[in-house]
């Protein structure tokens, strides 16, 4: 027996023994060999297991040819579809394939591109649109519409006065003035008292509704600009996708001024109704799409391709603490002041914030990390009262001064506000002066200095001196002396109050100087240190205004024994001085200069970047003057080297400090007072030339010394036939005195002039035995 067949050979042996001869199969395209021949099989399972077999070939084949034509169908497809365009250089449409029509109308690039001003175009530039527009660029015409608006209302707007200006110049910011002719515009238009009184950027101006436009101008610094701006009419300057096209955009329907014929998306009308309430999100201020937190990633964030950071984690809550009395205690770190939130009224919390951005940083030169009103003064503002009070209406008088002359009728409202913030910290300072505490003494004195602020700036001179005179009493009180904790504040009210007491008593000719135990002088040149540089500029003004003290109370000493009955006012020996005093002083100086010059040269060396360069050029001023009256005798001119030096350095500091178009305020008083002095007693007419020159270009007031009203006593002065004589001749009553002398001869003085409002009402009983606060 043979072995068994292989499995093939077994499944060949069947089918030929069951087949037989029929009609043949038709050739398909499926039969591979002859096995799969299913013609003359008699077995019923063998033959439909072919015919399966055969089946199945046949329906993979037809499956591959579906799937092959379908790519085929959609690839011609995709080559033929056309668009019609309009094609400018032949000035006909075309059939443009929809991938070049796309690359042509790209909606990420802006439609209106920005072109440097340098750049002359010398033909015609190439359009990039092609016609007919895509629907994203059909959507964006509604955008053109508003922008045309825009324009329309900034055309109307200049006849106002709010002439276009370039973007970086410093009178970008403007205030709108009221029209003599209100009927050039329409009254949608009309500025309102914000807009006369608050520094804007003109597109303020053109906003058709003037509810919104005070809601922008008293949210000005708390919102994204530039996201409001996108929010109107983004992607004409800038692009944007497609995704965001219908989120986009205000419609206007009607005339561009009438407000109610305007539509667009609700929530922009909120923020401009509710504006100062707005604080926009980590991702409004990125790209300007709110994120709808979809999860796992959000949803607009995928359709445009950018990441968000999504909204600010609220704020934990607050809990409950125990009042307790506040003390200050003395820092060891210097933290500049930024107001989240300022207490009190709407109109109240924009002049802190005016007096916190503008205000603070006229009034000294001061750089922020040490600037006395925005690191002590407003923080103290949170828990005082008639502090808060005070800088409200320093600030609400700080604008009104900023506004200039040009002050119409709405600014007087503001004024008036002014006024009534003050009078409310004076009533306020009352239960804080009752309390003998080093606190409370502090906030009386804050509000004494702020006091003498607004007097000055609203041309007041005799209160503001009231208040200078009260405020130097407390700084005797014992409570100053034995409190450690608040020396450093102390010390800084001394010398704020020091300063000011020696340019009063320079313009009355009087000693209004600190009562302060120590007092307040410099130590003996023979008992300070080896020259060595000083600490900061800050320390240097420290000890340069003890001599400035100490000078003026020399000169207010009698210079005779008025008990003799032999001597006479007028006879020789009232100007004999005592010249061991004077020597000291010089000493004094002498050693301060050497150390000056010493901290200069050192500051230039290691930390040229931390110089700040008003202060330096302030102190160079009183260098300069300190120099020039050291070489002034009751008969002798200083000579001209001095004054030219002088002059060389008031200069450079009045390049500083003036702001084009605005006048300023300061109470670091060396600038007019110096000028003064060298049209006063120079006996060059190039010198005093230059000195009057200087004056007219300042438009700066410095505590009660205002360069036009300075200017305007001289020019009085110097047109008198005898003006040589009006200047050596000895005149009672300081500047004021001089004045009322003058303008009864001259009728160049003004009866609005301060210095003459200050003489008239300046009386007896304004010694040190009165006072305010």
């Amino acid at each position: 027996m043979g072995p068994f067949p292989r499995p093939r050979d077994r499944a060949g042996a069947m089918s030929t023994a069951s087949r037989v001869r029929g009609t043949p199969v038709p050739k398909l395209p499926e039969i591979i060999d002859k096995e799969d021949d299913w013609s003359g099989v008699t077995d019923a399972a063998s033959r439909r297991r072919l015919q399966n077999r055969l089946n199945v070939r046949a329906y993979r084949r037809r499956k591959a040819l579906e799937l092959k034509e379908k790519a085929t169908v959609g690839h011609a497809i995709k080559i033929e579809s056309e668009i019609p365009c309009w094609v400018e250089a032949q000035q006909a449409i075309r059939l443009v394939p929809a991938s070049a029509a796309a690359k042509t109308n790209n909606p990420h690039a802006p439609l209106i591109p920005q072109i440097p001003s340098s750049i002359v175009a010398t033909r015609a530039p190439r359009p990039r649109i092609t016609f007919p527009l895509s629907s994203d660029h059909l959507i964006v015409l509604l955008q053109f519409n508003v922008l045309r608006a825009s324009l329309a209302n900034r055309e109307l707007v200049s006849q106002l006065g709010s002439a276009p200006v370039a973007e970086c110049s410093s009178a970008a910011e403007h205030v709108l003035p009221y029209p003599t002719n209100p009927r050039v515009v329409p009254p949608s238009l009309l500025p309102t008292a914000l807009q006369q009184a608050i520094p804007h950027e003109g597109w303020v101006d053109i906003i058709p509704h003037p509810v919104w436009r005070d809601n922008v101008l008293l949210a000005l610094g708390q919102f994204d600009e530039d996201a409001l701006w996108s929010d109107i009419m983004g992607g004409l300057f800038e692009g944007f996708p497609e995704s965001e096209i219908e989120h986009r955009g205000v419609i206007a329907w009607s005339p561009p001024w009438d407000a109610s014929g305007s539509g667009g998306p609700t929530a922009l009308k909120q923020e401009l109704d509710v504006l100062p309430a707005f604080k926009p999100t980590p991702s409004c201020r990125i790209r300007h799409v709110k994120c709808d937190e979809e999860k796992p990633i959000c949803r607009r964030c995928r359709d445009s391709g950018v990441k968000c950071d999504g909204y600010a984690p609220p704020p934990p809550p607050k809990k409950p603490v125990r009042r307790r009395d506040v003390w200050v205690p003395e820092p060891k770190q210097v933290i500049v002041f930024q107001p989240p939130s300022a207490p009190g009224a709407p109109i109240e919390r924009y002049y802190m914030d005016h007096f916190h951005h503008w205000t603070s940083k006229q009034l000294t030169s001061s750089s922020d990390m040490s600037n006395f009103w925005m690191t002590f003064v407003l923080p103290l503002a949170h828990n005082c009262e008639p502090v808060r009070y005070a800088v409200s209406a320093v600030g609400a008088a700080h604008r009104f001064f900023m506004a200039g002359q040009d002050t119409r009728s709405p600014l007087q409202q503001l004024r008036g506000l002014a006024m009534q913030e003050y009078n409310k910290a004076i009533s306020h300072i009352v239960p804080h002066m009752s309390m003998d505490s080093a606190f409370n003494i502090h906030c009386t004195l804050v509000c004494c200095i702020l006091f003498i602020a607004f007097e000055g700036i609203t041309g007041r001179y005799t209160e503001s001196i009231r208040h200078l005179r009260a405020g130097n009493r407390l700084l005797a009180l014992p409570a100053l002396t034995s409190d450690t904790q608040g020396r450093h504040v102390t010390r800084k009210l001394t010398q704020i109050l020091a300063t000011l007491g020696v340019e009063a008593s320079i313009f009355l000719e009087d000693s209004i100087l600190p009562a302060t135990d120590p007092p307040y002088r410099a130590i003996n040149a023979s008992d300070a240190p080896a020259a060595t540089a000083f600490r900061d500029l800050e320390d240097a003004n420290y000890e340069l205004r003890k001599l400035d003290v100490e000078a003026v109370a020399t000169m207010a000493e009698e210079p005779w024994d008025s008990s003799s009955c032999d001597q006479s006012p007028d006879s020789p020996e009232k100007y004999v001085y005592d010249e061991e005093t004077w020597k000291q002083l010089d000493q004094k100086f002498y050693h301060w200069n050497d150390r000056f010059e010493l901290t200069k040269s050192t500051l230039q060396e290691k930390q040229p970047l931390m110089i700040n360069a008003t202060q330096l050029a302030i102190l160079t001023v009183a260098q300069q003057f300190w120099k020039m009256s050291m070489t002034w005798g009751p008969t002798s001119p200083p000579p001209a080297g001095a004054m030219t030096s002088f002059l060389d350095a008031a200069e450079a500091l009045a390049q500083l400090v003036t702001v084009p178009g605005h006048p300023t305020f300061s109470l670091d008083g060396d600038l007019i007072s110096g000028l003064s002095f060298v049209i006063s007693y120079s006996g060059d007419e190039q010198l005093r030339t230059r000195a009057l020159d200087m004056l007219r270009s300042l438009n700066r007031r410095e505590g009660i010394w205002d360069s036009k009203e300075v200017l305007e006593m001289h020019e009085a002065a110097l047109s008198l036939e005898d003006a040589k004589e009006w200047y050596e001749k000895e005149v009672p009553g300081g500047l004021p005195g001089f004045v009322v002398e003058v303008a009864r001869r001259s009728n160049r003085v003004k009866p609005t002039n301060s210095i003459l409002v200050t003489a008239e009402h300046y009386k007896k009983e304004d010694s040190p035995s009165s006072g305010s606060c």
